[in-house]
C-alpha cells in the first residue's frame, strides 16, 4: 500500500491587550487585539510547503553554528534521522529560550554563502535578546536557497553563558 505524506501548518501572530482607566465614578476598559494568521497546505505553491525542520539547540559562550539550509539534519522519532533540503524558505521562527538578560543570540548574514531571505542584505545582523524571538513569513514567494552561495544561516551566541534556543523552518 502506497502511503502519501503531507505537511500542513499555520504561522500565527497575535497581540492582545486589555487598558483600563479608573474614574471617580467609573472604570473604562477597552479590550482589543490584533492578529494574522496563515495557512499552510501540502504542495510547492504559494501558501503551501513540504519541508520542515525543528530543533533546540545549544551554543557555549562565544560559539557560532552554521546550518546549512540545503544539507540539514532532523532527527526523526522512531526512525534515527533524516536529511532535509531546502529550496525555499517559506517561514522561520528563533526562539532565544535562555533566561539570563545578556545572553543574546545574533543572525549574521555578513559572511560568505550567506542566505539573505530574511535580512535583505549582506551586512545585516538581527539581534535576538535573551526570552526574545524572530519570526520571518513569506507564504508566498519564500526566500530562495541556492546550494554552495546562499544557503547558510549562522548563528552567533554573544553572551557570556550557555544559550539555548528553538528554531522552526518552513518551506520547500
Amino acid at each position: 500500500m502506497a502511503t502519501t505524506d503531507t505537511l500542513t501548518g499555520a504561522i500565527t501572530l497575535q497581540a492582545d491587550w486589555t487598558l483600563g482607566a479608573v474614574g471617580d465614578l467609573s472604570t473604562l476598559s477597552e479590550t482589543s487585539s490584533l492578529a494574522h494568521i496563515v495557512s499552510l497546505l501540502t504542495g510547492v505553491n504559494a501558501n503551501e510547503i513540504n519541508t520542515l525542520f525543528h530543533d533546540s539547540r545549544s551554543l557555549a559562550t562565544t560559539v557560532d553554528e552554521s546550518l546549512n539550509l540545503d544539507a540539514l539534519t532532523q532527527d526523526a522519532r522512531y526512525a534515527g534521522s533524516m536529511d532535509i533540503e531546502f529550496t525555499k524558505i517559506r517561514a522561520l521562527l528563533i526562539i532565544n529560550t535562555t533566561s539570563t538578560e545578556g545572553e543574546d543570540l545574533v543572525i549574521d548574514s555578513s559572511f560568505a554563502n550567506s542566505w539573505l531571505g530574511m535580512v535583505g542584505n549582506a551586512t545585516s545582523k538581527i539581534e535576538i535578546p535573551s526570552g526574545g524571538m524572530y519570526a520571518w513569513v513569506d507564504t508566498l514567494v519564500g526566500g530562495a536557497i541556492t546550494a554552495a552561495t546562499a544557503d547558510i544561516i549562522r548563528v552567533e551566541n554573544q553572551g557570556t553563558g550557555t544559550v539555548t534556543y528553538d528554531i522552526v523552518l518552513m518551506g520547500i
